[in-house]
């Protein structure tokens, strides 16, 4: 519910604020696949359960979980930067640097 509620939050948000609300999904999602996985749960295809419950793309799925693998820490988000820029450029730029 929480990961819905912003995703609709994003819409409605200035651009500034947006990189963080699709932080906040994307550690959430982050944090469900972690805990399923300590406990013993595996989801096969978690893409597919993703986009049936939160009603994303499986593109975006991919791309949150990018952010959120990339950008360990909500505090080092660059506001000025937008979603694009995360999970594009940003991810590009890290793998070429070998981070």
């Amino acid at each position: 519910m929480y990961c819905r509620k912003t995703l609709k939050r994003i819409k409605r948000t200035q651009d500034k604020e947006r990189i963080l609300l699709y932080w906040d999904v994307a550690n959430k999602i982050w944090e469900y696949l972690e805990m399923s996985e300590k406990n013993g749960f595996f989801l096969n295809n978690y893409y597919k359960h993703f986009i049936r419950d939160l009603k994303i793309s499986k593109e975006t799925t991919k791309r949150l979980l990018r952010l959120r693998k990339t950008v360990k820490e909500r505090t080092n988000l660059d506001v000025t930067k937008s979603w694009a820029y995360y999970t594009r450029r940003y991810y590009r730029l890290r793998a070429m640097k070998g981070e």
